[in-house]
């Protein structure tokens, strides 16, 4: 669904996950950030956000993928406000089980996200996309959701 998103935007956009600003934080720090208070984690992140943003400033969108920390994710938004847009997707267990080359660790990973929050991401979306059909047509929902074509 993202390569429908990337193909929309051409090279103007750009995917990271949040574990990787996270990371360069933690390199640049010295010291573990996820040990940080959600607060200090989004300053962190920010900080990470904006030198990526500067270094390709080229681009026009970047979007944070792997965002399951449910008080991280409420925290950027509180802080950004409408310039961050949550598109929250959701796909039945069987058809990520389905899609996955290790259908038995997905309930694994759930559980591990749902420590984090992430079954509450939902509540704070900008849009929703419910992806249980083929992930082209999820991918077509969520592109007319934004606006492309």
């Amino acid at each position: 669904m993202a390569e429908a998103i990337v193909q929309h935007h051409k090279a103007k956009y750009q995917r990271i996950t949040i574990d990787y600003l996270l990371e360069q934080a933690s390199q640049k720090k010295g010291k573990d950030v996820s040990l940080l208070t959600v607060r200090q984690q989004t300053t962190t992140l920010l900080g990470e956000l904006n030198a990526y943003a500067s270094a390709h400033d080229w681009l026009e969108h970047i979007a944070i993928e792997d965002t399951h920390d449910f008080g991280l994710l409420a925290s950027l938004k509180h802080l950004l406000g409408d310039r961050l847009k949550i598109i929250y997707v959701d796909a039945p267990l069987g058809t990520r089980q389905a899609r996955s080359s290790d259908a038995a660790s997905v309930v694994g990973r759930d559980a591990a996200n749902a420590q984090r929050g992430a079954d509450r991401v939902e509540s704070i979306a900008d849009i929703i996309v419910k992806n249980e059909a083929r992930q082209t047509s999820a991918a077509q929902r969520l592109m007319r959701s934004l606006g492309g074509r």
